[in-house]
């Protein structure tokens, strides 16, 4: 079938600059059928902002050449077949109006109107494999994403439903860490009294909190990742989450071999949780030392970063002296901190 708008705008591609290919806007030659470079282009305007495909114009010396396409009924048909092959292409976005047929000047064109994937669609990739078979768009052609980008990709599918508000299955409020809960309580009553939270029972604040979910299936509640990590119990953290781990290191020994001086760990003698965890290195910080912090010492803190939050604070324009307090954290499992309550 014929389009006339489409007809209108490519006349005026004749008009652009040689290099008028862009972001949005790629001529492939198409003599021999579709190209398979057709599948690159593809992956990279999904993964990107979208585009426009024109199949039967090549590129000669820097100009267009509007040769068209043999035979538009086959390679259409081709283009169907191969892109509901989940083997050639991960997912097909196109719907029979994105792809038109169109004929100018007695030469026959097809043109596919690529739109941008959603997010949880992404990555749209050749082959079965993400990792080798991602591309992305960029203004004079398509690129190979690399490992890193397409993780962020896939990290980024599941960006309305985060890692840690995964409900965990048979675990429930025996899970958590009583204490912990209750000191919670205290510290959210002493910095907002009032709150409407603190009227709620324990598994009505922890809903509030994300710690705690409701399948809307079944009815059921089931504690969250986020909830196991704030506020479980050694047994629960370490059976939801075996590997783990936080530990904070204080060293004041100049001595090498010396590793450490204090240090927090799960140890068995408290819930290492990221709530109790965090209130011991916090009084462990303040314990001995004056108020304000030596420049040299508050930079060294915030370098090496607090358990929960961190200042992110520029280094000075020449390194301070050596500190006579070191201190070093380390957390693996990092959890969200709710927007609307304390986390301290």
């Amino acid at each position: 079938m014929t389009n006339a708008p489409l007809t209108r705008q490519l006349d005026l591609f004749e008009a652009l600059p040689p290099a008028s290919e862009g972001v949005d806007l790629e001529f492939k030659a198409a003599r021999g059928g579709l190209p398979g470079s057709f599948w690159e282009t593809y992956s990279a305007m999904a993964n990107t902002e979208g585009g426009l495909i024109v199949l039967g114009v090549a590129q000669r010396g820097g100009a267009l050449a509007w040769e068209g396409v043999p035979d538009p009924a086959q390679l259409r048909t081709t283009l169907w077949n191969q892109i509901n092959d989940r083997h050639k292409v991960s997912t097909n976005l196109l719907t029979h109006a994105d792809v038109t047929s169109w004929e100018r000047d007695g030469r026959q064109f097809v043109s596919v109107q690529v739109p941008r994937a959603k997010r949880e669609q992404r990555p749209i990739y050749i082959g079965a494999n993400p990792l080798t078979g991602t591309y992305r768009r960029a203004e004079d052609g398509d690129y190979h994403c690399s490992s890193d980008e397409v993780r962020r990709l896939l990290a980024d599918q599941n960006a309305s439903d985060p890692a840690d508000a995964r409900v965990l299955d048979q675990f429930g409020l025996a899970d958590l860490d009583a204490d912990t809960l209750r000191q919670y309580r205290n510290r959210f009553a002493s910095r907002t009294p009032d709150h409407p939270w603190l009227s709620e029972d324990d598994a009505g604040l922890l809903l509030k909190l994300g710690g705690l979910r409701r399948d809307r299936t079944t009815g059921g509640l089931g504690l969250t990742v986020a909830g196991v990590l704030m506020f479980g119990s050694f047994d629960a953290l370490r059976e939801a989450m075996p590997s783990y781990h936080v530990d904070y290191r204080e060293k004041l020994a100049a001595d090498p071999a010396v590793r450490w001086t204090h240090r927090i760990h799960a140890d068995g003698t408290f819930a290492p949780n990221l709530f109790q965890f965090y209130q011991r290195v916090r009084q462990g910080l303040g314990a001995d030392i004056k108020l304000p912090l030596p420049a040299s010492i508050a930079w060294r803190v915030q370098r090496v970063g607090a358990p929960i939050s961190c200042a992110n604070a520029a280094p000075p324009s020449s390194p301070p002296p050596s500190p006579a307090r070191s201190t070093s954290a380390r957390r693996r499992r990092p959890a969200r901190a709710h927007q609307g309550a304390p986390t301290a």
